[in-house]
């Protein structure tokens, strides 16, 4: 599955917001709703709209185990000073708890 975001999303933090879906086999009482993994993207985004564009994400729509997913990511970028990625965020409405793992790029 894959799905591309621009930089200005990037740079919000929510870069790999959607396109991870849901990566764990939680049992469905201890998964985290899309409302709730919503709410963490719009939150890491402080209200910037999220948009397709230079990010692309390649991860299982399901993992056989949860603790140990696969995932690559591309960045359309040219990394200079002006114009960097400066985090990638992954959150899987899958989880107990939506935020899997961030990236800060320096």
């Amino acid at each position: 599955m894959k799905r591309t975001i621009t930089r200005r999303g990037l740079f919000g933090g929510v870069a790999a917001a959607a396109a991870v879906g849901t990566l764990a086999g939680a049992m469905p009482a201890a998964r985290a709703d899309v409302a709730a993994v919503n709410e963490r993207i719009a939150q890491v985004a402080g209200g910037r709209p999220i948009q397709e564009g230079r990010v692309a994400i390649d991860a299982p729509e399901i993992a056989e185990n949860g603790n140990t997913v696969p995932i690559a990511v591309s960045v359309d970028s040219p990394m200079t000073p002006e114009d960097h990625v400066k985090a990638i965020h992954v959150f899987a409405d899958g989880n107990p708890r939506p935020d899997v793992c961030t990236f800060h790029f320096t």
